[in-house]
């Protein structure tokens, strides 16, 4: 399975460059998931999963890049660490 925000790196850079997945689309023709991926020259191209398997190097996403989820957690992790150093006191 692919994942929004998962990086690619390309197993030959002659054909593709290294990329990212920025969307999924279900295509209604192939019954199946179409990924829309930008490559690091700022090309945007529509792969199935075989595809991307063909021409990149997929590893276990380590983090998913979401601007709103990592501004949520980085708040609610300073939150904590507030809540640790000071108590239940606000500074």
């Amino acid at each position: 399975m692919l994942y929004k925000g998962q990086v690619l790196r390309t197993k030959d850079g002659r054909i593709i460059g290294n990329a990212i997945i920025f969307d999924i689309v279900v295509e209604s023709v192939l019954l199946e998931e179409t990924y829309k991926v930008k490559t690091d020259f700022g090309n945007i191209v529509a792969l199935t999963e075989r595809l991307i398997r063909d021409a990149f190097y997929v590893d276990s996403p380590i983090i998913i890049y979401e601007p709103n989820v990592q501004l949520d957690n980085q708040i609610k992790l300073l939150g904590k660490f507030t809540e640790v150093y000071y108590g239940n006191k606000t500074p």
